[in-house]
């Protein structure tokens, strides 16, 4: 899989700092590096509600003491609200590390700021991202593949059973009942084994 970074130019950014001062200061920095400002807030309480209401293409996080907070509120995200974060830290202890990541921060970056780091940071959050993503979505197709195969192979034992066919022969019939309708093998495999179960 190819990741493709984004140019930062027009890229929206909500700021989530809980220091107005510093919000304004990193909102400052990211305005410099070519990113577009779409908000920021302070009160970790108002977090999912400006991600959902803003749609940002990244999140940045300065959490300062209310790290604990914000984490639990990015954790809560449903996984469409879901956006490439940053957290910036005073921290890094590689427990603090590992809850951020575990609770949906893509990449965590130790203070000491300046608009190449951000800029970095931010670059590595949105591959972080992409990466899990798309790994996330290989998982879904694999499962869905697996249940698929399952339930073929339960509706080739019935047709077998009831029509006293060979598994080559069963298997056909199904395939060209799916030809016939014009829908996929699994869909008509799942109405034969639905049919068995009601009928059971």
């Amino acid at each position: 899989m190819e990741i493709r970074l984004i140019e930062p130019l027009g890229l929206g950014v909500l700021v989530a700092d809980a220091d107005p001062q510093s919000s304004s200061m990193l909102a400052k920095m990211l305005s410099i590096q070519g990113y577009k400002i779409c908000g920021t807030l302070s009160d970790p309480r108002d977090f999912a509600e400006k991600v959902r209401a803003l749609a940002p293409d990244v999140i940045v996080v300065n959490a300062g003491v209310f790290e604990r907070q914000f984490l639990d509120q990015l954790e809560a995200l449903a996984s469409e609200e879901r956006r490439p974060t940053l957290m910036l830290s005073a921290g890094g202890a590689p427990e603090d590390i590992k809850d951020a990541v575990a609770t949906g921060v893509s990449a965590y970056l130790l203070v000491g700021l300046n608009g190449n780091r951000v800029r970095a940071g931010i670059d590595l959050a949105i591959a972080n991202f992409s990466n899990v993503a798309y790994l996330r979505q290989e998982l879904d197709e694999a499962r869905a593949a697996l249940e698929a195969r399952k339930i073929i192979e339960r509706a080739k034992g019935i047709v077998m059973r009831q029509k006293g066919l060979d598994e080559d022969s069963a298997y056909r019939l199904l395939r060209g009942r799916a030809m016939e309708r014009g829908v996929r093998l699994a869909e008509i495999a799942r109405m034969v084994t639905e049919t068995e179960d009601l009928l059971a």
